[in-house]
């Protein structure tokens, strides 16, 4: 499936209009790498402003990673629309500068200062990219998937690549058996494909259109 380029450049205008306008009224939180965030704090929904750091939306249950998310972002704005606080969270995968707010409160300074069309053009980037996360996912065989989220991984800080393996990294987003995405990892290892330290990913040596080779 081929997507519009409309979305793919981030609204960045957008998102710190939304951002300043919140921020007064959000409370910071200290926030280290993997720490986990819900979406209900205390019983009240919210969203959270990320000014900087990298996160993942993962589904409850079993953890699987659906989306990355980084800074300058908001994450929990779609609850507005659509309650799902429960169904899913996010858990920071580096050091996050990160506010809280509710969404009561933030329905109404973006209603009170007409941040409607930011919003949706906010909203628009989302789901464009929430879309194009999941069409890298399904649909295709699991060699593909494997080797796609290898390419995620090697555009990650390198403070993320350092703090997880690619196996777990890819088992991760995939839920995929250990024993298959060994597999695969050790035979792109040992075709030239990437290059690995104690399991971390230092370096990927195919592009895109070689994934299915």
């Amino acid at each position: 499936m081929r997507y519009s380029s409309l979305h793919e450049e981030k609204p960045l205008a957008e998102f710190d209009r939304i951002i300043s306008a919140l921020q007064s009224q959000a409370k910071k939180i200290e926030c280290p790498a993997n720490k986990k965030l819900t979406y209900l704090r205390r019983g009240v929904p919210v969203c959270y402003l990320i000014l900087e750091g990298s996160a993942t939306i993962r589904r409850e249950g079993d953890s699987l990673v659906l989306g990355v998310a980084k800074g300058p972002t908001i994450l929990g704005l779609t609850n507005m629309l659509h309650a799902s606080t429960e169904q899913y969270y996010c858990r920071a995968e580096s050091v996050l500068s990160v506010y809280y707010i509710s969404d009561a409160k933030a329905r109404d300074v973006i209603g009170k200062l007409n941040l409607w069309e930011d919003l949706c053009k906010v909203l628009s980037f989302i789901i464009y990219h929430q879309a194009k996360y999941t069409d890298d996912m399904v649909a295709q065989s699991a060699h593909e998937v494997i080797c796609n989220n290898i390419l995620k991984l090697m555009k990650e800080p390198e403070e993320v690549r350092d703090a997880i393996s690619v196996a777990r990294y890819v088992q991760e987003r995939t839920l995929y058996s250990r024993s298959g995405i060994m597999r695969t990892i050790a035979t792109l290892k040992q075709n030239g494909k990437i290059r690995l330290e104690d399991g971390h990913l230092r370096e990927v040596l195919m592009g895109p259109l070689e994934i299915k080779k």
